[in-house]
């Protein structure tokens, strides 16, 4: 599988899987245990870096569920991390307004888009 990793045309285009794929939108694969199917992005990367230690998590780098490309592929030790790779890929709030560009942050830490703080300032100002 290797081979395929160095060749950069693979690893920049998503490899969807053609199996079955859940209503959560991942790819899935009887292995094993036959009334129990795992997720087939976790399988590819158990067959292409080896076992995925206990309560870890596979981050898609390519937030495409049933894509099953090793390169897209990232492991994630802790739920924790998990989700801090996940926030730090998003370009735009869950309104659709893009973040600050200067990469400002609230006091805990999390992003903000200046859209978002405008409409919230409008509010709290029409309630004085």
């Amino acid at each position: 599988m290797s081979v395929y990793l160095d060749d950069p045309d693979f690893t920049d285009a998503c490899l969807p899987w053609w199996g079955y794929i859940g209503q959560d939108g991942y790819g899935r694969v009887n292995r094993r245990r036959w009334r129990n199917p795992q997720l087939a992005h976790r399988v590819i990367y158990e067959e292409c870096f080896g076992e995925i230690p206990a309560r870890a998590q596979i981050h898609h780098r390519c937030t495409n569920r049933a894509c099953v490309n090793p390169a897209h592929l990232a492991l994630a030790r802790t739920d924790r991390e998990h989700k801090r790779l996940h926030a730090a890929e998003r370009t735009h709030c869950r309104r659709g307004h893009a973040y600050a560009e200067d990469g400002r942050r609230h006091a805990n830490g999390n992003r903000y888009c200046r859209a978002c703080e405008r409409e919230n300032e409008r509010r709290r100002a029409a309630v004085r």
